[in-house]
Protein backbone atom coordinates (compact mmCIF):
# COMPACT_ATOMS: atom_id res chain seq x y z
CA UNK A 1 0.00 0.00 0.00
CA UNK A 2 1.29 3.40 -1.08
CA UNK A 3 0.46 6.45 1.66
CA UNK A 4 -0.09 10.06 0.74
CA UNK A 5 2.93 11.41 2.64
CA UNK A 6 2.20 15.35 3.33
CA UNK A 7 5.31 16.85 3.64
CA UNK A 8 6.06 20.61 5.02
CA UNK A 9 10.12 22.03 5.84
CA UNK A 10 9.41 23.19 9.59
CA UNK A 11 12.99 24.41 10.08
CA UNK A 12 15.36 22.33 9.15
CA UNK A 13 13.04 19.41 9.96
CA UNK A 14 11.22 17.99 7.45
CA UNK A 15 7.35 16.49 8.98
CA UNK A 16 5.99 13.86 7.68
CA UNK A 17 2.43 12.42 8.12
CA UNK A 18 0.69 9.76 6.97
CA UNK A 19 -2.81 9.98 5.62
CA UNK A 20 -3.38 5.88 5.24
CA UNK A 21 -6.76 5.58 3.18
CA UNK A 22 -6.03 8.10 0.41
CA UNK A 23 -6.99 5.11 -2.10
CA UNK A 24 -5.32 6.75 -5.51
CA UNK A 25 -1.96 6.51 -4.27
CA UNK A 26 -2.15 2.96 -2.49
CA UNK A 27 -3.90 1.68 -5.21
CA UNK A 28 -1.70 1.20 -8.47
CA UNK A 29 1.92 2.27 -9.45
CA UNK A 30 0.47 3.62 -12.45
CA UNK A 31 -1.69 6.29 -10.83
CA UNK A 32 0.71 6.94 -8.36
CA UNK A 33 3.48 7.67 -10.79
CA UNK A 34 0.86 10.29 -12.06
CA UNK A 35 0.67 12.14 -8.69
CA UNK A 36 4.27 11.81 -8.06
CA UNK A 37 5.03 13.68 -11.71
CA UNK A 38 3.29 16.78 -10.90
CA UNK A 39 3.93 16.41 -7.18
CA UNK A 40 7.82 16.74 -7.14
CA UNK A 41 7.87 17.42 -3.10
CA UNK A 42 5.79 14.67 -2.58
CA UNK A 43 7.37 11.41 -0.67
CA UNK A 44 5.52 8.36 0.53
CA UNK A 45 5.74 5.38 2.59
CA UNK A 46 6.07 2.35 0.16
CA UNK A 47 4.11 -0.71 0.81
CA UNK A 48 4.35 -2.40 -2.68
CA UNK A 49 2.62 -5.49 -1.75
CA UNK A 50 -0.74 -3.85 -2.91
CA UNK A 51 0.24 -2.97 -6.14
CA UNK A 52 1.87 -6.17 -6.27
CA UNK A 53 -1.87 -7.87 -5.72
CA UNK A 54 -3.74 -5.13 -7.86
CA UNK A 55 -1.61 -5.44 -10.67
CA UNK A 56 -1.49 -9.16 -10.45
CA UNK A 57 2.24 -8.94 -11.50
CA UNK A 58 5.60 -8.46 -9.67
CA UNK A 59 5.19 -5.09 -11.73
CA UNK A 60 7.90 -5.96 -15.28
CA UNK A 61 5.69 -3.68 -16.87
CA UNK A 62 6.09 -0.85 -14.56
CA UNK A 63 9.43 -0.21 -14.08
CA UNK A 64 9.49 3.71 -14.30
CA UNK A 65 6.40 3.75 -11.99
CA UNK A 66 8.29 1.49 -9.15
CA UNK A 67 11.59 3.63 -9.76
CA UNK A 68 9.64 6.81 -9.10
CA UNK A 69 7.96 5.45 -6.08
CA UNK A 70 11.11 4.33 -5.09
CA UNK A 71 13.00 7.06 -5.26
CA UNK A 72 10.88 9.12 -3.13
CA UNK A 73 10.33 6.41 -0.75
CA UNK A 74 10.79 7.72 3.17
CA UNK A 75 9.21 4.95 4.85
CA UNK A 76 8.83 1.06 4.05
CA UNK A 77 6.50 -0.69 5.10
CA UNK A 78 7.86 -4.41 4.87
CA UNK A 79 4.63 -6.81 4.04
CA UNK A 80 5.58 -9.32 1.58
CA UNK A 81 2.56 -9.61 -1.48
CA UNK A 82 1.91 -11.85 -4.50
CA UNK A 83 0.31 -11.41 -7.55
CA UNK A 84 -2.97 -12.93 -6.04
CA UNK A 85 -2.62 -10.61 -2.56
CA UNK A 86 -1.63 -8.41 -0.08
CA UNK A 87 0.39 -10.33 1.96
CA UNK A 88 1.81 -14.07 1.69
CA UNK A 89 0.60 -15.96 4.82
CA UNK A 90 4.29 -16.54 6.56
CA UNK A 91 7.91 -15.37 4.42
CA UNK A 92 9.45 -18.42 5.83
CA UNK A 93 7.68 -21.24 4.08
CA UNK A 94 10.08 -22.21 0.49
CA UNK A 95 6.97 -21.35 -1.66
CA UNK A 96 7.45 -17.76 -1.07
CA UNK A 97 10.57 -17.07 -1.93
CA UNK A 98 10.70 -15.66 -4.94
CA UNK A 99 7.94 -13.05 -3.45
CA UNK A 100 10.30 -12.61 -0.85
CA UNK A 101 12.92 -11.93 -3.38
CA UNK A 102 11.55 -9.73 -4.83
CA UNK A 103 10.28 -7.12 -2.60
CA UNK A 104 13.96 -7.54 -0.93
CA UNK A 105 15.02 -6.07 -4.48
CA UNK A 106 13.07 -3.30 -4.08
CA UNK A 107 13.35 -2.74 -0.62
CA UNK A 108 17.49 -2.98 -1.25
CA UNK A 109 16.87 -0.14 -4.42
CA UNK A 110 15.24 2.45 -1.73
CA UNK A 111 17.92 1.64 0.96
CA UNK A 112 21.10 2.37 -1.32
CA UNK A 113 19.82 5.73 -2.70
CA UNK A 114 19.92 6.63 1.07
CA UNK A 115 23.39 7.90 2.62
CA UNK A 116 24.44 8.06 6.58
CA UNK A 117 23.16 11.50 6.86
CA UNK A 118 19.34 10.42 5.76
CA UNK A 119 16.34 9.01 8.16
CA UNK A 120 14.88 5.59 6.78
CA UNK A 121 12.87 4.30 8.80
CA UNK A 122 10.94 0.74 8.23
CA UNK A 123 8.11 -1.26 10.02
CA UNK A 124 7.57 -5.04 9.72
CA UNK A 125 3.69 -4.91 8.71
CA UNK A 126 2.22 -8.35 8.37
CA UNK A 127 -1.03 -7.52 9.51
CA UNK A 128 -3.74 -9.72 11.68
CA UNK A 129 -6.26 -11.54 9.86
CA UNK A 130 -7.71 -10.70 7.28
CA UNK A 131 -4.14 -10.53 5.65
CA UNK A 132 -2.94 -13.62 8.04
CA UNK A 133 -4.81 -16.27 6.52
CA UNK A 134 -3.15 -19.24 8.35
CA UNK A 135 -2.63 -20.09 11.57
CA UNK A 136 0.52 -18.63 12.16
CA UNK A 137 1.73 -15.87 15.12
CA UNK A 138 1.89 -12.78 13.44
CA UNK A 139 4.34 -11.22 16.49
CA UNK A 140 6.81 -14.27 15.05
CA UNK A 141 6.18 -13.28 11.49
CA UNK A 142 7.34 -9.56 12.45
CA UNK A 143 10.22 -10.58 14.56
CA UNK A 144 11.52 -12.67 11.84
CA UNK A 145 10.92 -10.52 9.36
CA UNK A 146 12.76 -7.93 11.42
CA UNK A 147 15.81 -10.39 11.72
CA UNK A 148 15.77 -11.04 8.34
CA UNK A 149 16.13 -7.10 7.04
CA UNK A 150 18.83 -6.80 9.63
CA UNK A 151 20.37 -9.65 7.79
CA UNK A 152 19.70 -9.02 3.54
CA UNK A 153 19.24 -5.03 3.58
CA UNK A 154 22.71 -3.75 1.67
CA UNK A 155 23.47 -0.63 4.05
CA UNK A 156 25.76 -0.65 7.35
CA UNK A 157 24.55 2.82 8.09
CA UNK A 158 20.84 1.13 9.19
CA UNK A 159 20.37 1.40 12.80
CA UNK A 160 17.73 -1.14 13.51
CA UNK A 161 16.04 -1.34 17.56
CA UNK A 162 17.03 -4.42 19.58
Amino acid sequence: MIYWIVVANVATVEYIKKMPRIECLRFAAHVTKKYLEVNPHLNITLDISHWVAVAESYLEDQVEAVSLAISRTRHIHSRVGYPEGPQIPDPRLPEWEEAVSRHLSWWNNVVEQYNGNEALTITTEFGPFPYLTHNYSQWDINVYMKEFLMKNLHSSSILFPQ
